[in-house]
Order: structure tokens, then sequence, then C-alpha cells
């Protein structure tokens, strides 16, 4: 559920960028407690597994030509506790 290499290059570039946008593509769950609380980190976005037209679909989203406000069917959890007895 986690990924430390990822971890560390969202942090890394946080701690450069005052106005850093995350976007996740994942096949599933994905914590984000090592960096969600960033103060630089203005913006996370889920596009899980893209198609030939996400980079431009992102972009569109990026600079308010779309509406990010679709909706998943599970949760996005802060930390792994949060998942509670589903994990075990």
């Amino acid at each position: 559920m986690a990924d430390p290499t990822s971890d560390t290059l969202v942090q890394n570039v946080a701690a450069k960028c005052s106005n850093t946008m995350v976007i996740i593509h994942n096949a599933g769950i994905r914590l984000v407690d090592e960096w969600i609380d960033n103060p630089n980190i203005t913006a996370v976005m889920y596009a899980h597994v893209p198609g030939q037209d996400s980079g431009r679909a992102l972009v569109e989203v990026i600079h308010g030509k779309q509406s990010p406000s679709g909706r998943l069917p599970y949760t996005v959890a802060r930390k792994e506790s949060d998942y509670g007895a589903l994990l075990e």
C-alpha cells in the first residue's frame, strides 16, 4: 500500500515547489500519509490506470477546463490503520 520510492520523490519535489500537484497512477490502494499534510502539496488526483488520452485529460483538470468531480467506489485512507479490520 505504501511506495517509499514515490513518497521520497513527492517529498523532494514538495520541498522545492510551493505549489505541488500529485497525480497518482495506481491500480489499487495507495497510502499518502507520508506527504499528504505537506503545505506545499496543493492537489492530489488519483488517475488510476490511464489510457491514451490521460495526459490531455489531466491537463484539462489541472487548468480548470474540466471538473475533477469523480467519485471513487472505495475509501482512500491516510494511513494503513484507517482500514481497520479490512486488512486482516
